[in-house]
């Protein structure tokens, strides 16, 4: 890859991580393949140096310092970067790593819109904290600055749901439904 592609994609990267990382929004939509690829490379770059200098302390190969620091630098100012530049990079490029892997894991929601038991939200968490965070977390993103007015347990012959009745900002009031089966009464880990 060209040093233009990689600078291209590094920018990217670093812009929509640090707008991803604000709103602690680990949605698949909020990592773009464009980022995905720019933090790859990027943090590919971060672990290639870091092995480099893990292995010299290591091997305590004679030059081997020199060596290392002198290619880090050449390759950290093709980038156009301070090496405190680089390290700032490659601190965020970790962290969207593990956004990415995240965003990857199977996805903590699903089913319909929530507007009925029918059309219940699909709660796929493995214990009760960790359902009402998602369930919470929904409702932030898809009903922003909502009131709870209500939370009920529904249980029906199978399955469970919560029954939220929520007020919007504009007066209107709406109730959303959440199967809760899967993590309902389930230990916590």
């Amino acid at each position: 890859m060209n040093l233009m592609v990689t600078s291209l994609l590094l920018a990217a990267s670093i812009s929509v991580s640090h707008q991803a990382l604000a709103k602690d929004d680990f949605s698949i939509n909020a990592v773009s393949l464009q980022a995905a690829l720019g933090t790859g490379v990027l943090y590919g770059q971060c672990s290639t140096l870091g092995s480099m200098f893990g292995f010299q302390k290591t091997a305590k190969i004679e030059g081997g310092d020199r060596f290392v620091a002198m290619f880090s630098m050449s390759e950290i100012s093709k980038l156009g970067m301070t090496p405190k530049e680089f390290q700032g990079r490659c601190d965020t490029a970790i962290k969207l790593s593990k956004m990415i892997a995240l965003a990857e894991q199977k996805n903590p929601v699903s089913g319909g819109d929530g507007s009925s038991i029918e059309q219940a939200i699909f709660i796929n968490a493995a214990d009760n904290i960790s359902g009402i965070e998602v369930e919470y977390a929904w409702l932030k993103r898809n009903y922003t600055g909502y009131k709870e007015i209500n939370r009920t347990v529904i249980h029906s012959d199978v399955r469970s749901f919560d029954h939220f009745e929520i007020v919007l900002p504009n007066g209107e009031k709406r109730s959303i439904y959440f199967d809760i089966t899967k993590f309902l009464a389930k230990p916590f880990k």
